[in-house]
């Protein structure tokens, strides 16, 4: 949450190194909204530089912890592996 707080600018000043950091923690934690945060930050180069590849591994780990958008943003990517 603290990393989305960063990300929006809620409560404190927008700051995507830090949003970026506290979705890394909350990944290690096995957050699965940190993983589709932070697999959106590579997806739209959010405070990182854009990787596709990481950021449909991330969302194939969110969608394994059952995110329930994690498989439509695999689709939007066009991952075979989304169905």
């Amino acid at each position: 949450n603290l990393g989305a707080c960063y990300h929006n600018g809620v409560g404190c000043r927008k700051d995507m190194a830090k949003a970026v950091h506290w979705y890394k923690r909350g990944v290690h934690a096995g957050s699965r909204e940190a993983h589709d945060n932070l697999g959106r930050c590579f997806l739209h180069a959010d405070g990182v530089d854009q990787d596709r590849v990481l950021a449909a591994a991330l969302f194939r780990l969110a969608h394994a912890m059952g995110h329930p958008k994690a498989a439509a943003r695999l689709a939007e990517m066009g991952d075979p592996a989304s169905g």
